[in-house]
């Protein structure tokens, strides 16, 4: 592919495009287009009541023609969110807020447990957000499939917490950890959020989903973080459900029932 774009399609078309179509355009991924836009090195129209992003043709193209130190802007952009972590066999871009659901005990560990093993064996920092039963239970089976928990913990290279009585307080307590695992030369974060924490809390669940959009639209764009919230679907109601879906969008680039 030549360093300028030019042919048939670089016409002024009015045509708008949605994020997934901007991604195919560009050949990468939704989680790229929606971090580069909120970094603001990628224009995009917000429209709607929800300001759904769209993207005109033309910046598209001087987004790829864009030169950065050598480097197309694309490769530049690169450095600001390196690497993929791997769920299971699903290859997974930094950035990734995604949502699972269970309905059993055993389901609360499908994804948490291999989640975080992986990234404290990587020497990532790893943070586990649950109820007091729901910790027990996750940090018990990973201490039994990663030998160095306890260093782990002892050296805050994992984080535990139980959750905040807000999103503004349990969005500060994140964003503060995740400036100083930064600060400590950490590249990689891994977030578990078992969110019947909220619940336990107290938290009004409005102001929970309310965190959750503000956490993807700031947050998980900003910081070398992939997040997974895992929500019971014993204790949560159907409209919360649906919501969850609704603002873990990122979930939709990978196979929905490995997230099930």
């Amino acid at each position: 592919m030549s360093d300028q774009v030019t042919g048939a399609n670089t016409n002024t078309s009015p045509e708008l495009l949605n994020v997934r179509e901007a991604a195919g355009f560009l050949r990468v991924s939704e989680v790229s287009i929606r971090r580069w836009t909120n970094d603001g090195i990628l224009p995009c129209l917000r429209v709607g009541g929800r300001k759904e992003r769209r993207f005109q043709r033309h910046d598209l193209i001087e987004f790829l023609n864009k030169k950065s130190d050598g480097t197309s802007a694309r490769r530049a952009v690169g450095k600001t969110a390196p690497g993929h972590v791997m769920i299971e066999d699903i290859s997974i871009e930094r950035g990734a807020h995604l949502c699972s659901f269970y309905k059993t005990d055993l389901g609360r560990l499908k994804i948490s447990v291999s989640f975080l093993a992986a990234g404290l064996k990587d020497g990532e920092f790893c943070i586990l957000i649950a109820g007091p039963d729901a910790t027990t239970h996750i940090i018990e089976n990973l201490r039994a499939v990663y030998g160095g928990l306890d260093t782990a913990l002892e050296s805050n290279q994992l984080m535990i917490s139980g959750g905040a009585q807000s999103g503004d307080q349990m969005y500060q307590e994140l964003e503060q950890c995740f400036v100083q695992a930064l600060t400590r030369g950490i590249s990689g974060i891994r977030l578990v959020g078992d969110m019947a924490w909220a619940i336990e809390q107290g938290l009004d669940l409005n102001d929970l989903m309310a965190f959750e959009r503000r956490y993807d639209h700031d947050l998980a764009q900003r910081y070398p973080v992939v997040s997974v919230c895992q929500y019971d679907s014993r204790l949560f109601p159907g409209e919360i459900i649906h919501e969850a879906l609704v603002c873990h969008e990122d979930t939709f680039n990978y196979p929905l029932s490995r997230f099930l």
